[in-house]
């Protein structure tokens, strides 16, 4: 989580912050050599040893920041991001979309519903027929199921 989101961020109502670093805890439990990245070091010199950032519920983010991250991606590099990453300003400001919607092709659609713990609290988009689908029909969404489900989006680039 970026420092500005760790000081500034003020969650929504229901949802449980915990689960959006779940990837960077599978990294650590998975023993994969990470690093941790400040968020005011993203130019292209800092990031360029690094084939996947993760933005574990990074919600305050700059338009440069977003700038940098974007050409980081295009330039190669996987992104995986939670739930609001790139929502607010460095100065805690909702955007009206995601900072980085283009680079996830993704838009806002609604607004935040929390989930009781341990519920299941996300929707899988099906976009493509796939043989493991079959018998899906009249649908593009099916109930998803995470480690600890809660309120979660994630955003991947890879």
């Amino acid at each position: 989580m970026g420092q500005r989101t760790h000081l500034f961020y003020n969650r929504p109502r229901g949802a449980h912050a915990g689960v959006h670093g779940w990837p960077v805890f599978c990294a650590a439990r998975g023993r994969f050599l990470f690093d941790f990245v400040h968020e005011d070091k993203l130019a292209p010199e800092d990031l360029a040893k690094y084939s996947a950032l993760l933005l574990p519920n990074t919600a305050l983010l700059s338009d440069e920041q977003c700038r940098q991250l974007r050409a980081y991606a295009d330039s190669g590099g996987s992104l995986l991001a939670t739930f609001e990453s790139s929502m607010y300003t460095e100065r805690n400001e909702k955007r009206s979309g995601f900072g980085l919607a283009d680079v996830f092709g993704i838009r806002m659609t609604g607004g935040v519903i929390g989930t009781p713990a341990g519920d299941n609290g996300y929707l899988a988009r099906i976009e493509k027929p796939h043989e493991i689908l079959q018998g899906f029909s009249g649908t593009n969404w099916i109930p998803g199921r995470s480690f600890e489900s809660r309120s979660l989006r994630w955003m991947t680039r890879f």
